[in-house]
């Protein structure tokens, strides 16, 4: 009772002590459950864009005669191996059997026969009715119609005679249950059709050796932070694991499905959310312990003469440091559990998601409070009893005043040349991971901290300054004399306004650092504000239709994003029209011109070109028989987009494209009956005749590449008796068909490859076609749209004209680049639209950027933090320093001081400190932002370029509201403190 008494009187500083302490325990917790929630948002946001075999994993073993005990045992093996902290993973298992290999069939041909029990849940039935019995089977509609069979068919596959009673097909291609599979999805698999679909007791009948397959599908909704990690460590060894068991068979084990190469990826991209608490709670961590010292010495300057009195009566230093121990940590204890419960609640997460940390930081927070007021209380009652004299005290305080500044330096020196050295505070472990290196990361924090401390160690320099000119000073000297005489004691609010305004820099040096990498570096990637791109689907003729179709889409054009050799190099190639650089390809913020690269690759390029506007085409045509030949008319607009117009009778419409075309090919069907001649006399479109000038390649296929002789004149060629198809494409250059095309090259893949501007250098495009030479016309930083650093980009057109040549189909684009006023509204109609295994991105549709800006937003808080924990702290200071000082006041009053004056003064004292605190601070953010930040901002950049410098900058906005309700608050308490300071 009589200790709560006594905590009544000082109930104000008791009050301080509980704020600050929910405050540090508050933003800790919040900072860490927002990092943690902010990855564990990132991981479901990246593994819901992956599709099938990306978001599964597929285990198999040899079948096991009693399948029930078998399937029983594996799923309680994986419910006890896929498991984090006492805490099974949620995932979905999904049991099938299939026969080992091919089974023969009354066809005359091997077919695949499999058992998937839950089949007519997620397959759509095409025709007929699902087997009811172990007599029927459902056959994947594209398998049975390469068979030649139909619902009602009897058809013998092993040594079971078998009706087929229905054929179906996936309801939802992109499901992780069917792992991308061809034979599932196509039904075909390495030339072999399948699977036909039988109950599990008919396997037996077959005769067919089997084996069971249990895929597993983690929920993505349920996934936490560091679950990924969990399950990447089991998939890596559970070969081992399933040994370990005793259990299992494993003679046949085979492990499918890309669910832990995607969960690498993906756990790569969030790891930099780590790498920011530490910057945040350190100087957090450095303020609180600043603000919980100036707490306790504004506690020992209250209870002095209590003290006094007590310790005459008997009381030693020891009970008395221990009593001030046990009120500072039942205070702290309270406010750091209100605080983390706030954080809980704010986050709205289980607390105990949080891991250790919900106790460990209000438990961090109670005993950095105990530290601070029982070391205080300790020296205050050992000062008061005369147990130490003042030069020992003094000699203490000027060895730790030198030691500490150089030690922190020394840390801080060191953390950040590792940083550098590195370039990332995220490098690879043992196990080949990207892991938060704890020495790098603290760089930032450290630094800021060393600098704020060397600038407070120069203060003596700036006291023998001050000293002097108050000397000088014919006016009124009492403030600069002050300033010079009580430096010590003014360094603590010089430290505190420093630290909250470095931390306030710092998370503004981040924000815009981290959001102008990220911006050019997804621009750079994406190539286009709105794409689409190819995936288990091809961006054929009909899906580009499609795209152009849809509502909001205003232009289109196709891009070849594929890996090449250049000369002996891998590199990505991205090939578009000059006119789809200039209207679509994105400027990344200004590290890419469309412009200049349009004009820089565009390629001379001979060959017939239809002017915009027309639209009916007529050809005239010379055999030498009167069977009539298939003709199709391969174009090409000016934005890469190609069309195969069929000529009926010779005439054909042209549709809708976007400026004239260039006439890459006709293609001529031939009959097996067919000429052996043939020659394209006239082109006309809408009663204008098109040059076909004499320059013509013939190539011809039955179905390989086959010699063709061409036409003595024009386009033609003779001797073709046999073939199935004759391409005719137009030469590329005048009356020869070789180009030097110009190309832009990385920066990246000029460095490795020893490329200089005006090199020739081969490419090779695929197998298919010879390497053809290119000229070097500059070196950019980057290839927008590529997916390597290594990047070359080339004029499609080039691409196309070679294609058209010897591919016997015309060649679809791996890209689309979609043009629209409004791209997230367009994204949405592209998403309803278009067929599943096309994938549709917008950047100003990007969950990643959401996701990952969090660390700058994880900053803020810190910093909102530093600053009211600063605030408490300068309170306590100014209320120390005024009961203090109390004794001056009255002398300076005997001496004619009006306390108008004095209350200038003082604000002026504490005042002109802040002032300096405050440009220390922002002076040492901006060093630090320059040396850390743009490393730490990287790391959270997926895909970031090394070619690129990463632009250091400064948030305006933030940093100004940030500076002006810091210097309000600091307004409001120096008002506040020179009025009480002339009582």
């Amino acid at each position: 009772m009589l200790l709560l008494k006594r905590m009544r009187q000082r109930a104000l500083v008791f009050a301080a002590l509980l704020v600050v302490s929910a405050i540090t325990s508050g933003v800790a917790l919040g900072t860490l459950g927002f990092l943690a929630s902010s990855e564990a948002d990132g991981v479901r946001s990246q593994l819901a864009q992956r599709t099938g075999g990306d978001r599964a994993l597929e285990l198999s073993l040899t079948s096991e005669p009693d399948a029930v005990a078998q399937d029983a045992r594996m799923r309680d093996f994986l419910s006890r191996t896929f498991s984090t902290d006492g805490r099974m993973l949620d995932f979905a298992v999904i049991r099938s059997v299939e026969a080992i290999n091919p089974v023969a069939t009354s066809l005359g041909v091997k077919a695949y026969v499999a058992s998937l029990p839950d089949l007519p849940t997620h397959a759509d039935l095409v025709a007929g009715t699902w087997p009811s019995g172990a007599d029927e089977a459902a056959v994947q509609a594209d398998a049975a119609d390469g068979l030649g069979l139909a619902p009602g068919d009897v058809v013998t596959v092993g040594g079971a005679t078998l009706t087929v009673a229905a054929t179906w097909r996936a309801a939802d291609p992109d499901d992780p249950r069917w792992l991308d599979s061809p034979r599932l999805l196509d039904g075909i698999d390495a030339g072999v059709r399948g699977p036909v679909v039988v109950d599990e007791s008919a396997l037996a009948a077959i005769g067919a050796q089997t084996r069971t397959n249990w895929t597993i599908v983690p929920v993505v909704e349920s996934l936490q932070a560091g679950d990924l990690a969990v399950i990447v460590g089991v998939w890596r060894n559970i070969a081992d694991a399933l040994r370990a068991d005793g259990g299992f068979d494993v003679n046949g084990l085979d492990l499918n499905g890309r669910f832990a190469s995607s969960a690498t990826s993906t756990q790569a991209t969030v790891d930099a959310l780590a790498a920011v608490a530490p910057v945040t709670l350190l100087v957090v961590a450095a303020i609180a312990i600043l603000t919980l010292v100036q707490l306790a010495r504004l506690l020992a300057s209250l209870r002095g003469s209590e003290w006094l009195l007590l310790w005459s009566r008997g009381d030693t230093a020891p009970r008395l440091t221990l009593t001030a121990t046990v009120e500072a940590v039942a205070v702290s204890a309270v406010g750091a559990a209100a605080g983390a419960v706030a954080a809980a609640l704010l986050l709205g997460r289980d607390p105990a998601l949080l891991g250790p940390a919900v106790w460990a930081a209000p438990a961090a927070v109670a005993l950095a409070a105990a530290l601070a007021f029982g070391a205080t209380t300790l020296l205050a009652v050992r000062s008061i009893a005369g147990r130490e004299a003042p030069e020992e005290g003094g000699r203490v305080l000027r060895v730790t005043g030198v030691a500490g500044p150089v030690l922190l330096t020394l840390a801080a020196a060191l953390s950040t040349w590792q940083l550098l050295l590195y370039g990332s505070p995220l490098t690879p472990g043992r196990s080949g991971a990207l892991e938060v290196d704890p020495v790098a990361v603290v760089s930032p924090a450290l630094a800021l901290l060393a600098l704020v401390t060397l600038a407070v160690s120069a203060a003596p320099l700036l006291a023998r300054g001050l000293d002097s000119r108050a000397r000088r000073s014919r006016g009124l000297a009492l403030v600069p004399r002050t300033l010079s005489r009580r430096m010590r004691a003014l360094a603590a609010p010089l430290v505190l306004c420093a630290l909250a305004c470095g931390q306030l820099t710092l998370a503004a040096g981040y924000a815009q650092t981290w959001d102008t990498a990220y911006t050019s570096t997804s621009a750079l990637r994406a190539g286009s504000v709105l794409t689409v791109a190819q995936g288990r689907t091809d961006l054929t003729d009909y899906v580009l239709s499609a795209i152009a179709a849809t509502d909001g889409v205003s232009r289109l054009a196709s891009v070849y994003a594929e890996h090449v050799v250049v000369g002996e190099t891998p590199a990505a190639l991205v090939a578009a029209t000059p006119t789809a650089l200039t209207a679509l390809a994105t400027t990344a913020g200004g590290v890419f011109d469309p412009a200049s690269a349009a004009e820089t690759v565009t390629a001379q390029l001979e060959g017939p070109v239809i002017p915009a506007g027309l639209r009916e085409v007529v050809v005239t045509t010379t055999t030498n028989s009167d069977v009539p030949v298939g003709l199709t008319l391969v174009l090409a607009d000016e934005l890469g987009v190609q069309h195969e117009v069929r000529l009926d009778d010779g005439r054909g419409t042209l549709p809708e494209g976007d400026g004239g075309w260039r006439i890459l090919a006709l293609v001529v069907d031939l009959p097996p009956d067919g000429p052996g001649s043939f020659r394209l006399d006239t082109l006309t479109v809408d009663g204008v005749d098109v040059a076909l000038g004499d320059g013509w390649s013939q190539t011809g296929f039955d179905p390989t590449l086959a010699e063709v002789t061409p036409s003595p004149t024009g386009a033609g060629f003779r001797n073709a008796d046999g073939l199935l198809r004759v391409r005719l494409a137009p030469l590329l250059g005048d009356a020869t068909d070789e180009v030097r095309p110009p190309v832009l090259v990385s920066s990246a893949l000029a460095e490795t490859a020893g490329i200089r501007v005006g090199d020739v250098v081969p490419i090779a495009l695929d197998a298919r076609l010879p390497a053809f030479a290119c000229v070097v016309a500059g070196i950019i930083p980057a290839v927008p749209g590529a997916d390597t650093e290594s990047a070359v980009l080339l004029d499609a057109r080039v691409v196309e004209s070679l294609r058209a040549k010897l591919y016997y189909d015309t060649p679809s684009p791996s890209t689309a680049w979609v043009g629209s006023d409004d791209p997230t509204a367009a994204l949405a109609q592209l998403r309803s639209a278009l067929p599943s295994g096309v994938t549709a991105r917008s950047l100003t549709v990007d969950a990643d950027r959401g996701i990952l800006s969090s660390a700058a937003t994880a900053l803020w808080i810190g910093a909102t933090g530093a600053g009211i924990l600063a605030m408490v702290a300068l309170v306590a200071v100014a209320g120390s320093q005024a009961r203090s000082r109390r004794g001056e006041v009255l002398v300076l009053r005997a001496l004619g001081v009006s306390d108008r004056e004095l209350s200038a003064s003082r604000r002026l004292e504490l005042g002109s400190v802040l002032v300096v605190g405050v440009v220390v601070g922002l002076l040492a953010g901006v060093v630090v932002t320059v040396l850390t930040i743009p490393a730490l901002a990287r790391a959270a950049v997926p895909g970031a370029y090394g070619a690129l410098a990463t632009t250091v900058g400064v948030q305006p906005l933030g940093l100004g509201i940030g500076l002006a309700a810091l210097c309000c608050a600091m307004g409001i308490l120096l008002a506040v403190y020179g009025r009480r300071a002339a009582r």
